[in-house]
């Protein structure tokens, strides 16, 4: 399971940016005829050929984003665009750590309802299908175990706004369910901490001691990059139908207690009756390097 091959094709509505194929000119020195001269079918061409099998996703640092970087340089010098320089040529260097996903495995591990209060607690195994119900963060480290889970809202911890999803719960070696959003109370006191960087509530359950999250971002979990690689930490994305099995247990469901944080707005947070059974294989490169495409 390559994550260069498959789920980064949210990436191609990037490419754009990510190689700057068109060049910036100050706006006031943008004529009309320049913006006649655009050409559509000239752009999707671009799009297209970037989004290609040929460039593999181009993931960033990787050989084949390298590939493309050399492509959208090769326009640039048709174009009659100096480079940056005769060492760098069009390529600007910069330091871009990544973390390749080689392999990633999931089960729940499920209680069965159980009639008689004197038997055993019952449970049954559900392997979950990587892309279409769980795939790990783009930065995860590697690693294998068995946890807990424990639903703690939208993962924010405030406490000093009076308002702190990990109150009264215990994280410590277990995964944390959370949801992607915020409160939606308008407490300006809560406003800082909403504003914060949107990785944050990963960085938050790591230091209450969580192994990893189960966040639930979509209906089909999607690549998420957007934080640094934590040795040890295993972070994963879900669908909304894993978060429906693990809360089944407990009466409720995800658009349930979702509807019922954000018309209540107060920390709503336990631990659930399930487990998690997980594997990652993954490799980081600490020293890893980019390349902005530059022309003037």
């Amino acid at each position: 399971m390559e994550v260069v091959m498959k789920n980064l094709k949210f990436l191609f509505l990037l490419s754009l940016m990510t190689f700057g194929i068109i060049p910036l000119f100050a706006q006031n020195n943008v004529s009309e005829k320049a913006l006649r001269n655009i050409d559509s079918e000239e752009i999707y061409q671009f799009v297209k050929t970037l989004a290609s099998p040929e460039f593999e996703g181009r993931y960033t640092s990787h050989k084949v984003y390298i590939k493309a970087a050399e492509w959208a340089a090769s326009y640039y010098k048709k174009w009659g665009l100096k480079p940056i320089n005769k060492e760098q040529g069009y390529l600007q260097e910069y330091a871009c750590p990544i973390t390749l996903q080689d392999e990633a495995e999931m089960t729940l591990i499920l209680p069965l309802k159980n009639t008689d209060s004197s038997s055993e607690k019952q449970y049954k195994k559900v392997k979950l299908e990587v892309e279409s119900e769980f795939f790990p963060f783009l930065f995860s480290d590697s690693g294998e175990g068995e946890a807990e889970v424990v639903f703690a809202g939208w993962g924010f911890s405030a406490p000093e706004a009076g308002y702190d999803d990990y109150a009264n719960v215990d994280v410590k070696g277990k995964f944390v369910l959370l949801f992607r959003g915020s409160p939606t109370s308008d407490d300006p006191r809560l406003q800082e901490w909403k504003s914060k960087n949107r990785s944050d509530f990963i960085n938050t359950a790591y230091d209450k001691g969580a192994l990893g999250i189960l966040y639930v971002y979509s209906k089909e979990p999607i690549a998420y990059t957007g934080n640094k690689f934590i040795k040890g930490n295993c972070p994963f994305l879900v669908s909304e139908t894993v978060a429906d099995m693990l809360l089944e247990a407990k009466g409720t469901s995800f658009s349930r207690i979702k509807t019922d944080l954000q018309n209540y707005g107060i920390p709503v947070s336990f631990p659930l009756d399930a487990k998690v059974r997980y594997k990652v294989k993954s490799r980081h490169f600490p020293d890893a390097m980019s390349y902005n495409v530059v022309g003037y």
